[in-house]
């Protein structure tokens, strides 16, 4: 509460020992609380404590930190705010509250006659672009900035449930059974280099690695394809995974390391070099249907049916759940989890999207519950993508991509840089 920050501020400025950081992280603090924080700070040099002459001495270089971040704080809100912050206070106030940016509809831009699902989104590394994965087959290219559309990619015959994009390429997954790697020339006309098609059911996702395409698939495998060879027009399949006994829905990777998640209720590791099975564990009670893994807190974080999200921690030997967080709304209960994504900036938030049309985020270090984005209505959220800045981008059963900003901000830069 407003009262409770100004009698921290009040303490602060009457400390006895100097304060170097003052953390409010994860507090749902908004502009108006924030206003009035830095108004409780006041103008007063921040100084050391009395010295033996008993006379105050300033500290040329003391700078009290204000963390600030996973608040809910606008662009300017957070201008504001180090404007009216005291000499030699420094602030940061990363990932705040994400507001809507901008949202389309492409029923009503004549992209679809009726709503159909954005099974997933892929970014190109410069965020210029995006790929839109749609049920019926459809694959669309559309620029991000300003919004519009950029071309078709033709070729799927069946729902595309996976798009994802590696440099100069396309790799995309469908209904139809096969893998498509595309060339993204920039042109509105990308062709298809290569049909990778081994699968003898639906492809529910892919992932790419310089070295591996990985193609998991409700014929209970997942397909280990080589990139390079892809990339040049050949279809090489290196080796097949077949240790699960139903639907693989999810793949996640880190260094040296290969996920796969099944609707068999479990999560298997392999090694990339000779892709043989190092772990497995039972990781839900239901089938687990997304996966990611967030490199820089180490944990692997899975989503399912059962309506529960877990962080794990993967040792050689075993896997230890360290949370389980709520998934879905209060009034769902339980929501089936189909998208998951982790913010690249600081790598601490987890975004997690289902079947109640809500996203929620959730800080990877407390496990607390930041904020709930609304905007898709009722409908399934199925796709969820960052861009390296850190803008948020959800697609789902209703047919509307939105467009999701959270103010980056550190008052080492320039107010009117925010």
């Amino acid at each position: 509460e407003t009262r409770g920050l100004a009698a921290l501020a009040a303490a602060v400025r009457g400390r006895a020992h100097t304060i170097q950081v003052l953390g409010l992280g994860a507090n749902r603090i908004r502009d108006a609380e924030a206003a009035e924080l830095a108004a409780a700070l006041g103008d007063e040099t921040l100084v050391e404590p009395l010295n033996q002459g008993g006379d105050e001495t300033p500290r040329g270089d003391s700078k009290l930190q204000l963390r600030l971040e996973h608040n809910a704080l606008s662009a300017a809100g957070l201008a504001s705010l180090v404007k009216r912050l005291p000499a030699g206070c420094a602030a940061t106030a990363h990932f705040q509250q994400p507001r809507c940016a901008f949202v389309s509809d492409l029923c009503k831009m004549g992209l679809c006659s009726q709503p159909s699902t954005i099974y997933s989104i892929g970014a190109s590394a410069d965020g210029s672009h995006a790929f839109l994965a749609l049920a019926g087959g459809g694959l669309l290219r559309t620029r991000l900035s300003p919004w519009g559309l950029d071309g078709q990619l033709d070729g799927h015959t069946d729902d595309v449930n996976s798009v994802e994009v590696r440099g100069d390429f396309v790799i995309s997954g469908s209904d139809d059974r096969t893998v498509r790697v595309w060339r993204a020339n920039g042109s509105g006309t990308d062709a298809c280099v290569t049909t990778l098609d081994a699968h003898s059911a639906r492809v529910w996702c892919t992932l790419t690695t310089a070295d591996y395409i990985y193609s998991a698939s409700a014929d209970n495998t997942v397909c280990v394809w080589d990139a390079q060879e892809a990339v040049l027009g050949a279809a090489v399949l290196v080796t097949r995974l077949e240790k699960h006994t139903d639907t693989v829905y999810a793949l996640a990777s880190t260094a040296g390391v290969l996920f796969s998640a099944s609707a068999d209720k479990t999560i298997k590791r392999w090694g990339t070099t000779g892709h043989a099975l190092e772990l497995s564990w039972q990781a839900h009670d239901a089938s687990i249907t997304c996966l990611t893994h967030a490199d820089r807190a180490n944990l692997l974080c899975s989503g399912a049916e059962d309506g529960k999200l877990c962080l794990w921690h993967v040792g050689a030997d075993s896997a230890v759940c360290v949370a389980h967080l709520r998934a879905g709304s209060e009034a769902s209960k339980a929501a089936t989890m189909y998208a998951l994504a982790v913010e690249p900036v600081n790598g601490e938030v987890l975004c997690a999207g289902g079947s109640d049309g809500i996203i929620q985020m959730f800080d990877l270090r407390s496990h607390m519950l930041l904020h709930v984005l609304s905007g898709h209505s009722a409908s399934t959220v199925r796709a969820l993508c960052f861009l390296k800045d850190g803008t948020l981008y959800s697609g789902g059963g209703d047919s509307k991509f939105f467009k999701w900003q959270a103010p980056l901000f550190s008052n080492d830069a320039a107010v009117d840089e925010l």
